[in-house]
């Protein structure tokens, strides 16, 4: 018998699930499942600190939110194989609920019963050490010297059949241990070991996987109540979050890593010193183009990158238009083109390969901002052949040999809209003289970004180069991003020429009236230099009034601080002598004493967004830039800026971040931000306070769905949604929607009377709520109180059991717990 349960317990392949909120609660008593927790690396394993984790593990914990379970994890000592022995020897008495990790067997369908769901699978793998460059070829004989366990039979047997469908002579050598087995890789005596996906080694990764077998869990034999349960989880978990699964094998099982890792052949390539020639277009910023003659952008940084990492060896070669880049492709000049779209069509019609995308951008509409945007089908549109995007509807179309070109069109008015991705487009906007336009994100498209490859006579530049790509370090490349993307604000002459001509024309006529009167009257020094003055701040007032910001000047000698202004009568300038001048008493004084002088003193170019009082009490956004010009010595001398109102779009960022936060049919907060805020409130309870938490679940509410329909239903949940809002003050208390048809209601600093209170003055007026064909409604309504130091999961879990304590109390109640 013990040999037998030997036998089976070898079936046990690996435990794990993830700790988040699943998405249903059942509305049943919680039940104790005492599971089987046998100590095993990866799948069901606890550390130093007493800590569970593992595949199955966190599997059963998601079936426990659930299901509404309360586990009891049960160890027994012992090795492995003992533990697993004694284990499954209590499953078989009952005396523990259920186990996870178990294959498939006839001999173990007899003695227990079978979830009808697996979850999870184990593959037999071929492993090699990180550094090792040997790959499973197919196409000719391999001898290969392989590690494996000595009791490992049916593992043994599934390799040599996966060795003799690959060409692979095998040479074993036989261990007793993991250990052993890896040491033997270290030494060289092995170069392959024979592993499963469900064990942990560091150090390795696989080559080849094979012989698939999923796993299950099991329960006493019998128990059909809890294999119910367990298959509805399942269904659940993979309906809810298709990727759980995986996600928890890249987690404990991944045997990947992010070293660049080139075989024999890729290694012998690029020995041979072939110069591989990359096109770069010289005009699509921010990914390439040319700038003081020297070749930049995000893609040339990365084939940089990439040519530094492999060995490569990259001559960058200019290219000014994307024609005759794709000639040059087609007539071999050209190996390889920077930042391609990554589509199939459009490498079939240049008949050539493509890398895997290094980069994911969002596609931008940019449009002019005089243009309507109701109906864009009349509209002009603005194209590159370089941007492929399959959301456009419209009759007209100008076409552009480069982005900025297009840029350049909206922005002046020649079109009305353009595309682009957020990386190209964002690189424009930041720039001075592009300031009539606005950006609309599009949700519906990526542009995923990848190198495109002349077709060679093998495969090893692109296979060198996916390498490349997929381990290519996530902070490098946002670092590159960064480098590429941001663009320094300075106004030069140039800039401000192309966004006021005819001030520049002003001004220079100003210029020539003065320099004559100053010849002609060059006896009334005084007068002349009076003029002048008068004369250069009436240009500084025209070149403000054509825009829409505020303008500022600063003097450190002389602490003087000028203002640009709009007043009824046009601009004017508001100046403080001196900054100690401005009364603190006031909100605005304080604010410029206390804030934006203080910034003006750091002498650093800088941008900040602060929110600022207003003459009539109210509090408004604003950016303020500041340029510091320095004298010779490099001290500070002047500080310039510019004040631009951004409260509309600081707004519009509130209002679209609270209403991500939103319940959509009840408009009140949904399960996770409900979760989010009420989790904040407890850790900020001191140890004097209480807060209170109370849980409104509608009675019968599926009868009234059944009987009146699921729109009568909707407006149920509104009016109550509706309902909670006038009884509950919005300063004090939370109201949300955790799903279904129940609410939460987070009252801060309560006690158990006052929360007793507004339970029986929510149940008057939920008796008294009036609803659509005469429907009346009750509700159940479990409460608790909260106390420094509780967590999100027990303070919800007491005031589900009282809200289900009054649903068998006859429902139309509440009960408190705590």
């Amino acid at each position: 018998m013990k040999a037998k349960r030997i036998i089976l317990a070898i079936c046990v392949l690996f435990n794990t699930c993830l700790g988040l909120a699943a998405s249903d609660i059942h509305a049943e008593e919680d039940q104790v499942i005492k599971v089987g927790y046998p100590i095993q690396e990866g799948l069901t394993d606890i550390d130093e600190n007493g800590n569970l984790s593992g595949y199955t593990y966190e599997y059963i914990q998601e079936m426990a939110l659930y299901n509404g379970w309360q586990v009891e994890f049960v160890q027994a000592e012992g090795s492995i194989d003992e533990s697993l022995i004694t284990l499954m020897d209590m499953l078989e008495k009952g005396e523990i609920d259920l186990m996870g990790g178990m294959s498939y067997s006839a001999a173990m369908d007899d003695i227990y019963d079978y979830s009808s769901r697996s979850y999870g699978i184990a593959y037999t793998t071929l492993v090699i050490l990180n550094n090792k460059t040997f790959i499973v070829d197919s196409t000719q004989m391999q001898h290969v010297r392989i590690a494996v366990h000595k009791n490992a039979n049916m593992r043994l047997r599934e390799l040599n059949e996966f060795c003799e469908m690959n060409l692979i002579e095998p040479e074993y050598f036989y261990y007793d241990s993991t250990e052993a087995m890896l040491n033997a890789l270290t030494s060289g005596e092995a170069e392959a070991m024979l592993s499963t996906s469900a064990e942990k080694v560091d150090g390795v990764r696989t080559v080849a996987k094979f012989a698939p077998k999923p796993f299950y869990f099991i329960t006493t034999s019998g128990n059909s109540s809890l294999i119910q349960e367990i298959n509805l989880a399942l269904q659940n978990i993979e309906q809810t979050n298709p990727y759980f699964m995986s996600e928890m094998e890249s987690k404990y099982f991944s045997h990947g890593h992010d070293e660049l890792i080139l075989n024999d052949d890729e290694l012998a390539f690029i020995e041979q010193g072939n110069v591989f020639k990359a096109g770069v277009l010289t005009n699509q910023p921010p990914f390439q183009y040319e700038a003081n003659g020297e070749l930049k952008g995000i893609a040339v940084d990365v084939l940089k990158a990439i040519a530094e990492k492999t060995g490569l060896n990259i001559e960058l070669i200019a290219v000014s238009t994307p024609g005759q880049l794709d000639q040059m492709m087609a007539d071999k000049e050209i190996d390889i083109s920077l930042a391609m779209t990554y589509d199939y069509d459009l490498a079939e019609e240049l008949r050539i390969q493509m890398t895997n995308p290094y980069l994911e951008a969002q596609y931008i509409m940019m449009m002019n901002d005089t243009t309507n945007t109701d109906d864009l089908r009349d509209k002009t549109l603005a194209l590159t052949k370089t941007v492929e995007y399959s959301r456009i509807e419209t009759s007209s179309t100008k076409w552009y040999d480069t982005i900025e070109e297009c840029v350049k069109a909206v922005n002046n008015g020649e079109a009305d809209y353009m595309f682009g991705d957020n990386y190209m487009v964002q690189y424009f906007i930041n720039q001075p003289q592009f300031s009539n336009v606005y950006l609309i994100p599009q949700t519906y498209d990526l542009r995923r970004i990848c190198f495109g490859v002349v077709r060679q006579p093998n495969h090893h530049l692109l296979n060198i180069m996916n390498k490349a790509v997929m381990a290519f370090p996530d902070e490098e490349m946002q670092t590159i991003i960064f480098l590429n993307t941001t663009y320094d604000n300075d106004y030069n002459v140039k800039d401000l020429i192309n966004k006021y001509p005819l001030t520049f024309i002003f001004l220079i006529s100003s210029v020539s009236a003065v320099i004559i009167l100053a010849l002609v009257w060059g006896l009334r020094t005084k007068i002349k230099m009076s003029n002048k003055i008068q004369l250069d701040l009436k240009k500084h007032l025209q070149v403000y009034e054509l825009s829409s910001d505020h303008f500022f000047e600063y003097d450190y000698a002389s602490d003087i601080l000028m203002i640009s202004r709009k007043g009824a009568g046009g601009e004017s300038v508001e100046s403080f002598t001196k900054h100690g001048e401005m009364s603190e008493t006031d909100e605005r004084g304080q604010f410029y004493e206390q804030v934006f002088f203080k910034l003006l003193k750091e002498g650093k170019d800088t941008s900040h967004d602060l929110l600022c009082p207003m003459e009539n009490g109210d509090l408004h956004w604003y950016r303020f830039i500041f340029k510091t010009v320095c004298d010779d010595l490099g001290n500070p001398a002047y500080c310039i800026g510019k004040i631009s109102d951004i409260d509309d779009e600081k707004k519009e960022k509130e209002r679209l971040e609270k209403q991500a936060q939103l319940d959509s049919l009840t408009g009140v907060y949904n399960a996770a931000a409900s979760r989010m805020q009420i989790i904040e409130d407890l850790n900020r309870l001191a140890a004097d306070q209480h807060d209170g938490l109370m849980l409104i679940d509608i009675d019968d509410f599926k009868h009234i769905n059944d009987s009146y329909g699921h729109l009568n239903g909707d407006k149920v949940l509104c009016n109550l949604a509706q309902l909670l809002k006038n009884n509950f003050d919005a300063q004090r208390c939370l109201i949300g929607r955790p799903g279904g048809d129940e609410f939460v209601v987070y009252v801060r600093d309560t006690n158990r009377e006052e929360l007793g209170q507004l339970c029986e003055k929510l149940l008057a007026c939920v008796a008294d709520m009036v609803n659509d064909d005469e429907i009346h409604v009750s509700v159940s309504i479990g409460a608790a109180i909260a106390s420094a130091g509780d967590r999100f999961e027990t303070i919800y879990q007491r005031s589900d059991e009282a809200m289900y304590n009054s649903k068998r109390n006859g429902r139309n109640c509440y009960e408190i717990i705590g």
